[in-house]
């Protein structure tokens, strides 16, 4: 009879390792390279790199290994403000033929699965006139990426609920298989919270897209971060802190009751 999974390691399989930023003359591919070998050692469930590191993450991980490549695509060179943003939109502001491209040549390189960034000022304006740029840039990454899994990432510091909710019905006529909830890359950006991932569960329960997923990322950097927002509905959960909240959960007691305290 086969043990059924820890609570440790039921939570571990939901971890996206990722990186997508370095510091100055740190060498990228070596970085890449250790946390290929880091998600496999713990048995997270995805690496997340940028497109660029694709092709080095398929090599790190071989091709006989249960750990999901993932790609981002139209995703920020570099953290932005607010205020910033909101004079100069970068939040996947970028052409869609970019967002093709780097999908195009990621699926080339090996990639399975794929981050996309939405075009943050587009929904709005969208969302104000209802223009349909969004839907059919949505449509457009998925007849690329064909069967391969999108996660479609929302920014949802950036919006409303209303805009939240628009977002969201929009990713499900478009047949996009996850919603995500940040780059990371909002400097003021809360992120991930429960709150934000019950509701977002509760928007997709009220389309009927229950089979959508929730990939949670900003702002997780613990264990009881990730407890809480698996705890509220997160499917996959996503940040450059993986290791220490896989070394953290390893370390709980057995008892599946020492998970459920902490939220």
């Amino acid at each position: 009879m086969t043990t059924p999974p820890s609570p440790a390691q039921q939570l571990i399989s939901k971890l996206e390792h990722t990186k997508l930023s370095f510091q100055y003359g740190e060498d990228a591919h070596a970085s890449v390279r250790q946390l290929c070998e880091e998600a496999k050692q713990y048995g997270m469930a995805t690496v997340c790199v940028r497109p660029e590191h694709v092709l080095t993450a398929r090599e790190a991980l071989g091709h006989k290994t249960s750990v999901v490549l993932a790609a981002v695509a139209g995703f920020p060179e570099r953290p932005v403000s607010r205020q910033d943003h909101e004079e100069c939109p970068v939040i996947g502001a970028c052409y869609s033929s970019t967002k093709l491209q780097e999908i195009t040549t990621a699926q080339g390189s090996g990639a399975e699965e794929f981050d996309v960034v939405m075009n943050v000022a587009f929904l709005k304006k969208d969302h104000e006139i209802g223009g349909e740029f969004t839907l059919k840039e949505l449509q457009g990454l998925r007849m690329v990426a064909d069967d391969m899994p999108i996660k479609l990432i929302l920014e949802v510091d950036l919006l409303s609920e209303d805009e939240l909710r628009f977002a969201i019905a929009q990713a499900v006529e478009a047949d996009i298989d996850t919603i995500k909830t940040s780059t990371g890359y909002l400097k003021e950006g809360i992120g991930a919270t429960p709150e934000r991932i019950a509701f977002i569960r509760k928007t997709l329960d009220d389309l009927g897209a229950f089979h959508v997923g929730i990939k949670a990322s900003g702002g997780i950097r613990t264990l009881e971060d990730a407890l809480a927002v698996q705890a509220a509905g997160a499917t996959r959960i996503g940040s450059s802190a993986c290791v220490a909240i896989a070394q953290a959960a390893l370390e709980m007691p057995v008892n599946p009751s020492a998970f459920s305290d902490l939220y």
